[in-house]
């Protein structure tokens, strides 16, 4: 159990998918942090089940607010490592899981997930990353773990 880091979930109209996000990161990490963008439908009501951090924004503010909003908490909470997790379902617990080893392990500053497998993704999404992939790799100068 990973207790000296944060996850984050970004909500926002997802009541089909968060209980089933939460309950797969619980396995594994014990501070979880839901950021809820003033979802209208019951999203915070499925979240308040769980032990985790909730906040609820009052306007939707889009993901780079939450964002700003979970550094916020994790500086004040004094969390050492913050994870970020999108709350559709699209990604797997056991990833992060792996990915949180690695910043361990490694005692990285900044480690970004990306997808080996893009079949998925429509040709815009797919484009963004692959440009993505190759700007951090020019940048940083990181191979791939």
């Amino acid at each position: 159990m990973y207790n000296n880091i944060l996850v984050t979930i970004f909500a926002y109209n997802e009541e089909k998918n968060i209980s089933n996000v939460i309950k797969s990161l619980s396995k594994n990490f014990k501070n979880i942090l839901v950021v809820d963008n003033n979802s209208e439908d019951s999203t915070v009501e499925k979240a308040k089940k769980y032990r985790v951090f909730l906040i609820k924004h009052r306007y939707n503010l889009g993901k780079s607010e939450s964002m700003k909003t979970a550094l916020e908490f994790a500086k004040i909470k004094k969390f050492k490592y913050l994870a970020f997790m999108d709350s559709d379902g699209q990604h797997q617990a056991n990833d992060l899981k792996k990915i949180c080893e690695k910043i361990l392990k490694s005692k990285s500053e900044l480690v970004i997930g990306y997808r080996n497998n893009l079949d998925n993704l429509n040709l815009k999404k797919r484009i963004g990353t692959i440009i993505l992939q190759k700007l951090f790799h020019l940048i940083y100068k990181k191979k791939n773990f």
